[in-house]
């Protein structure tokens, strides 16, 4: 009898040892655990298949694409201005350049003002006729139709020697026209005329 009582008391021993063991194990997690971690809900998955449209706006960045070199007529203040503006910008500055070798001096006459050149003598020949003028320093200049003179470009259009009736009577035109180029309003190559007369004391020579 008392051996038994012994293995029964010896069983109680062991089941208690093995609850307050037990007890132990999972008080412990809970004294040491974070107070502030907060565990929340996991999101939902997001639907990969679904395609999202993508919009490219230009406005206010820089072209990838666009040329680190850039022509003169494309210079970086042209940039933003609208297509008609930026052909006009071109345009004009074709014609510059166009009016600009137009007017490079070929020739000592193209070297010296039309103003300070004096129509001298008109020279009349059967099927053509000519003209001389001379500068300030005395210096003479043979002209005929398609001669160029003066610094703007200027090019010898019509020798005029003629003689008008009016009411005063007989009158003498001698004179020389001259036409310059210039760029109008219209941005297009265009020409201005000049007329030089010759001084009533000069002569005509036929």
């Amino acid at each position: 009898m008392r051996i038994a009582q012994k293995k029964r008391n010896g069983l109680i021993i062991l089941f208690n040892a093995i609850v307050t063991l037990s007890l132990m194990l999972f008080a412990v997690p809970l004294l040491f655990a974070d107070p502030g971690v907060v565990y929340k809900k996991a999101r939902p998955q997001q639907d990969l298949t679904k395609e999202e449209k993508y919009f490219y706006r230009p406005l206010g960045k820089v072209d990838p694409f666009a040329p680190f070199i850039i022509k003169e007529e494309e210079r970086p203040e042209d940039f933003g201005l609208d297509d008609l503006t930026r052909k006009k910008s071109k345009r004009l500055a074709a014609m510059d350049r166009l009016l600009k070798k137009l007017r490079e001096p070929k020739t000592e006459l193209q070297r010296i003002g039309i103003s300070k050149l004096t129509l001298t003598a008109i020279i009349k020949g059967k099927s053509k006729t000519w003209a001389m003028v001379s500068d300030q320093k005395g210096r003479g200049y043979k002209l005929e139709k398609g001669t160029y003179i003066g610094k703007n470009g200027g090019i010898v259009d019509k020798i005029i020697s003629e003689e008008k009736y009016t009411a005063f009577g007989r009158q003498s035109v001698r004179k020389i026209t001259i036409k310059e180029p210039y760029v109008n309003r219209e941005q297009n190559l265009d020409y201005r005329f000049i007329e030089m007369e010759m001084p009533y004391n000069m002569s005509v020579y036929k």
